[in-house]
């Protein structure tokens, strides 16, 4: 699932969660954990992204 998939199938409980600063924040977070959990880039092994090189140099020989 992408980032904006998820986003969007929580947008409810952020929405009904603004009467409160701290609803909104405890909803914030169960977004940024799902986050966390599931949502990751796809890699490309043929062209790294640019972060990709950065982090594994070992990749320079792909780019």
């Amino acid at each position: 699932m992408k980032a904006a998939q998820f986003i969007q199938k929580h947008a409810f409980h952020v929405a009904s969660s603004l009467w409160s600063q701290r609803a909104l924040e405890d909803a914030l977070n169960v977004i940024r954990d799902g986050l966390r959990a599931c949502c990751r880039m796809n890699t490309r092994k043929e062209h790294p992204y640019t972060y990709q090189l950065l982090m594994n140099p070992e990749l320079w020989c792909l780019a």
